[in-house]
């Protein structure tokens, strides 16, 4: 029992002040701002017989990977199609779910389907009651709150490198490093590479992509309900940057 309790006390004591200091560097990223949105709450479809990482939780750094419109199934279907050997790989040793932001069942009336701002803010503030549904409410929410600045408030250095001018505006502060890129996809890359190869990186480094779903133009799937091969083949190029950082 006491043993139990000691353990109990070590969790109830830990803050934001160690969990910034996050298990590895861990890679991920599917924002599925081309499915339906969650119903209540989220589906638990989380695996748990997982290998141990060996890390410890006060070692290492963690790179958030957002894809925008990379749907579950659709990474579900580039990654059957092998064009996504990283992801693959990294699958073997995770703790992973396809379908963690969205519920893909199309049950959904229309004001509560999936957009780019829900999905967002289903991301970045860890919950579905924000009540952001579109970019308007986003944009007049101002900075939301979210769990970066929220690390930012408790001594964590946070950096962001965002091809997208909305998502950049709704979650960097003064207190990040969080530079406005142009260039999209390729400049977002660039910016992590470099910081990858610095003596000490941030706490966290998150690095938001759109090339999904400027590839598929707003058709993100055949009549079939498949994804399309531009959507695949952006997956795929994603993929590869995953394939650079791991190098890097």
């Amino acid at each position: 029992m006491s043993n139990l309790k000691t353990k109990r006390n070590k969790m109830e004591t830990m803050n934001y002040k160690t969990i910034r200091k996050v298990v590895c560097r861990c890679m991920t990223g599917m924002l599925l701002l081309a499915a339906v949105s969650c119903d209540g709450t989220m589906e638990d479809s989380l695996r748990y017989n997982y290998p141990a990482s060996g890390s410890n939780y006060d070692s290492g750094h963690v790179l958030l990977i957002v894809m925008d419109g990379a749907a579950g199934r659709s990474v579900q279907s580039a990654r059957n199609a092998d064009k996504t050997p990283n992801l693959k790989t990294m699958i073997a040793h995770a703790m992973y779910t396809d379908y963690g932001l969205a519920d893909g069942t199309n049950k959904l009336v229309n004001d509560e389907q999936m957009t780019g701002a829900r999905g967002w803010a289903n991301l970045m503030t860890g919950n579905t009651a924000h009540g952001i549904k579109t970019e308007t409410q986003l944009e007049q929410a101002g900075t939301v709150d979210n769990f970066l600045s929220r690390l930012v408030d408790a001594g964590a250095s946070v950096s962001m490198y965002a091809a997208s001018n909305r998502f950049h505006a709704a979650f960097s502060s003064d207190d990040m490093n969080a530079p406005e890129l142009v260039g999209g996809d390729e400049a977002v890359k660039e910016h992590v590479l470099e910081e990858l190869q610095l003596p000490q990186t941030s706490d966290l480094v998150v690095a938001q992509f759109k090339g999904v779903v400027d590839a598929a133009d707003g058709i993100f799937y055949k009549d079939n309900g498949d994804p399309t091969e531009d959507v695949s083949n952006a997956i795929g190029k994603l993929d590869s940057y995953i394939g650079e950082f791991w190098n890097a």
